[in-house]
């Protein structure tokens, strides 16, 4: 399979396991990843090694996937190591509107995150899941598909006066 997300961003993936006769089985699902040979700045997953329990039933397993945008990486799954994993290929996009890629002060992975323009305005980010929090009374959009917009202060009876999470 292929999915492409956004560096920082919590990714999602279904897993069902299956034993040699194709009937669902409980089993340990490990991931391992393999970053093609980038270094700098380095691609982690987060939890770095991801082992867990999938019971005869779908699980989820959640990932965050952190690295410079526009890169492509393998998450190997297998719940054996003598068989062959599935391979799952990740795209890491450019940050959507209104976030920048930077270093996290506290962990040092590249992730994309609230851009200086919002963050002057009070706005929250929430990088893993790509949603944007204004404040009261502040009206906020994006512009041409790729601009985020924000004025600081609304028309009259324009704006909710509750505080807003946007999805960009």
């Amino acid at each position: 399979g292929k999915i492409t997300t956004y560096p920082g961003r919590t990714v999602r993936l279904q897993v069902t396991s299956v034993d040699d006769a194709n009937s669902l089985s409980p089993s340990l699902v490990y991931t391992v990843i393999d970053a093609n040979g980038i270094t700098s700045p380095k691609i982690t997953l987060e939890p770095s090694q991801k082992a867990q329990w999938i019971g005869t039933v779908c699980g989820t397993m959640e990932y965050q996937i952190y690295g410079p945008e526009m890169a492509s990486l393998k998450l190997f799954l297998s719940n054996n190591p003598s068989d062959s994993p599935t391979v799952i290929e990740v795209k890491l996009l450019s940050c959507e509107p209104g976030f920048t890629l930077m270093s996290n002060s506290s962990t040092g992975v590249m992730e994309c995150n609230c851009s200086e323009f919002f963050t002057s305005f009070g706005v929250i980010c929430d990088a893993s899941e790509g949603i944007v929090t204004r404040n009261t009374m502040n009206w906020i959009g994006v512009y041409n598909s790729t601009l985020p917009a924000l004025a600081s202060t609304c028309p009259m009876d324009y704006c909710n006066s509750s505080i807003t999470k946007l999805s960009l």
